[in-house]
């Protein structure tokens, strides 16, 4: 897996793309959009995905000083797949103990969340205390989206009071959208993936199931029925799952035992 600072944006980007953000933002823009439609089309690893939104996000938006992406595991938990830097890890790890803050509330509700200066603002007193330890002033949660359904949050952190303004939410959200397809692909690829698994090795216990059977009626000179019964009988004698005794019996035979 590529480290974080392989994908640092001041070491990977050429001069003339930070010139472009300076003085035309809009084609710093569109360079970033273009770049994260081809990573979209692309990369599979996800987050490889993700590092390089992050970083795409920084090159839009010079004004930012970290990036994080928070997605949501398998057990409905919240989690951070991917941060620019440490600090940012460091306050949505906060946010996701305490329940509270930019993040969590737009990945709960659906809706943007923009603190402007943490100073002023007392919804979420604990984040804000971590955001100025951490070095931030302002933050914002950007919900990742996808066929009416949320799948993470895209945040935001300036260490200057209004570092975000709503021209910085337009332009996140725009790239927002892509990176909501992304993980939404993502969370059907795994469920695909592991249904698929999970078939496999349910058609491997029932081949080894047969076999299993067959090994009892040759051996015992009995049906199927039977020898399925017997094998059922043994399971629940030795306190073992059926397939565990249908393998071990089908190992046995094959070294010769």
């Amino acid at each position: 897996m590529p480290d974080a600072a392989d994908h640092d944006a001041s070491s990977t980007e050429p001069v003339e793309d930070h010139v472009d953000l300076i003085d035309r933002p809009d084609a710093g823009y569109a360079s970033a959009l273009s770049r994260l439609g081809g990573l979209l089309i692309d990369e599979e690893d996800l987050e490889v995905v993700l590092r390089n939104v992050v970083e795409a996000v920084r090159l839009a938006v010079p004004g930012l000083t970290s990036v994080s992406v928070t997605t949501i595991d398998e057990e409905g938990g919240y989690t951070t797949a991917v941060a620019s830097d440490p600090r940012a890890q460091a306050v949505d790890e906060l946010e996701y103990a305490q329940k509270e803050g930019p993040c969590v509330v737009a990945l709960e509700t659906g809706e943007e969340q923009l603190v402007r200066d943490v100073r002023s603002d007392d919804r979420w007193a604990a984040f804000n205390e971590a955001a100025l330890d951490n070095g931030f002033h302002a933050v914002a949660g950007i919900p990742l989206q996808a066929n009416g359904h949320t799948y993470g949050a895209l945040n935001l952190f300036a260490a200057a009071p209004g570092g975000i303004d709503e021209d910085t939410m337009a332009l996140c959200r725009r790239l927002a959208t892509p990176v909501g397809a992304a993980l939404a692909n993502a969370r059907a690829f795994r469920t695909s993936d592991r249904l698929s698994r999970q078939l496999q090795q349910r058609l491997h216990d029932i081949a080894v199931l047969h076999q299993a059977v067959g090994v009892l009626m040759a051996d015992r000179d009995c049906d199927a029925r039977t020898a399925a019964a017997l094998l059922q009988r043994t399971a629940e004698t030795t306190n073992r799952s059926l397939r565990d005794v249908a393998e071990q019996l089908v190992e046995r035979v094959a070294e010769g035992g």
